[in-house]
């Protein structure tokens, strides 16, 4: 299948009231290896019309004609002459036509197409607008051809710029629609991935409470599992009988301590506070405890001064069972 080319033809009017310039869209493609026009229509956007290839069609009462024959050395000096625009074309079998126009008369418009169009393919000069046609045809047949893209540098920046500008916009759009889809998508994910963070988060501080109480539950256990079996009436009534008449109790408390090197079981200890006068007399209490009862041993563990009664000593006995 043979490529539909499109160009732009920009025909500068050059009539008495003054120069004028319109576009048109035209498409051509190739038929029997020769480039024949399927459609030619005019065009107001000059953005788009400058994106494409241009032939530049110089037409109007300023355009001159002279017929070329052998006699006339004044042709040969048209032909050659680089202050014109030239273009040699045949309006019959025996009649070839040579059509100018000075290019200073021109050039300001000329140079503003060069400057916009993404490629000027050629310029050419006509007196009758019949013949713009089939000079767009013979321009683009000797300049548009897919095997000539790779030795046409400049054909093949203006093809990509035109095939990029006519992209740009959809792809723009698609973007845009995978940006959304994607933020609605992840924002969906994002949410979803913000409650299970909550879930675990809480599931977490749970399970560590829940470890904490365990742990407490655990020491407590360790701490009392090994207590000895020691009646605290017993263990009372025994310190009571040991106390002597000078000594004032002022707290008992029963705590176990587990021996080293068992498995199991343990001491349960007995801690014994009090006041005295005299020092002896603490000392006779702790002999009391250790030969006089059910306790192994008791220890002196502290004696002080009370600063609020002169004289008056304050101690701790511990006794183990």
């Amino acid at each position: 299948m043979d490529t539909i080319w499109k160009v732009t033809a920009a025909i500068l009017d050059m009539n008495s009231e003054g120069p004028a310039v319109r576009f048109s869209k035209a498409r051509l493609k190739r038929h029997g290896g020769v480039m024949r026009l399927i459609n030619i229509e005019k065009e107001e956007d000059r953005a788009s019309s400058m994106s494409r290839p241009t032939v530049i069609i110089i037409t109007g009462e300023g355009v001159s004609s002279k017929e070329i024959t052998d006699r006339d050395p004044s042709v040969a000096k048209i032909m050659k002459s680089g202050e014109l625009h030239v273009t040699v074309h045949t309006k019959g079998a025996d009649c070839p036509v040579v059509e100018f126009i000075r290019k200073d008369s021109v050039s300001e418009l000329v140079s503003e197409l060069e400057h916009d169009c993404a490629l000027i393919i050629e310029i050419l000069v006509t007196k009758s607008e019949e013949c713009i046609e089939s000079l767009i045809e013979e321009a683009c047949d000797q300049r548009l051809a897919m095997k000539k893209l790779p030795s046409d540098p400049h054909l093949l920046s203006a093809l990509c710029g035109q095939l990029y500008r006519g992209l740009r916009l959809p792809l723009l759009i698609a973007y845009l629609v995978i940006l959304s889809a994607n933020w609605v998508f992840f924002s969906n994910i994002n949410e979803k991935l913000q409650q299970r963070r909550t879930e675990h988060e809480a599931m977490i501080r749970s399970r560590k409470a829940a470890e904490e109480s365990d742990s407490r539950q655990k020491g407590l256990e360790r701490k009392f599992s090994g207590l000895p079996d020691l009646s605290a009436c017993s263990a009372a009534g025994s310190v009571a009988a040991s106390v002597p008449a000078g000594i004032r109790l002022t707290g008992l408390s029963i705590s176990s301590e587990k021996d080293a090197g068992s498995s199991q079981g343990g001491s349960a200890v007995i801690s014994i506070s009090g006041e005295a006068l005299n020092p002896e007399e603490i000392v006779e209490m702790s002999r009391r405890l250790a030969d006089e009862t059910e306790f192994r041993q008791a220890d002196i563990s502290s004696i002080e001064t009370d600063g609020r009664h002169k004289g008056m000593l304050k101690f701790k006995i511990e006794a183990s069972r």
